[in-house]
């Protein structure tokens, strides 16, 4: 079971709510230099089909185990996405906020991503799926430790190069 916000102070759920809302926006907004800023150095980015949840560990299709490899990423998709005609977006909802444990909030969430072609003007949806994360209160706002993004299906879209 997922606990309740009414578990935090009030201005923490809010402020990590607004993180994970700030965090679509970014990545919306085409910024993705700024997507690492939104994690400590010592982090993990990972994203996981849900079917393969129950392994040990379980395969991850994206794992990134520091912000320099977050970083590094955004080279290489600045590289290879220099010529993208597409505008995505993220809707993220059902943000819920577990009580601090070790120094570090979990939450959760739920998001789908859209992606439209600007040549054909076609909007289709590339993923659905929730957060899994943990999240640790700095002198700068909140930021990731851990994210794991579990994406409903295998069959992911060759835009998982972007981060979810």
């Amino acid at each position: 079971m997922v606990a309740r916000d009414s578990d935090v102070e009030p201005s923490v759920a809010e402020s990590i709510r607004n993180l994970f809302y700030d965090y679509a926006h970014c990545i919306d907004d085409g910024r993705l230099k700024d997507w690492p800023d939104f994690f400590v150095d010592a982090c993990s980015y990972r994203v996981l089909p849900k079917e393969n949840m129950d392994r040990e560990p379980p395969f991850a299709i994206v794992y990134l185990e520091n912000r320099n490899q977050l970083r590094d990423r955004v080279l290489i998709i600045r590289e290879a996405l220099v010529y993208s005609l597409r505008y995505d977006r993220r809707v993220i909802g059902n943000v819920r906020v577990g009580a601090v444990r070790d120094g570090l909030y979990p939450a959760w969430a739920t998001y789908i991503a859209c992606t439209t072609d600007v040549v054909d003007g076609v909007t289709k949806l590339f993923s659905a799926g929730k957060y899994e994360a943990r999240v640790v209160l700095t002198d700068a706002g909140p930021r990731f430790k851990d994210l794991d993004v579990i994406v409903d299906t295998y069959s992911v879209d060759r835009q998982v190069a972007l981060p979810l």
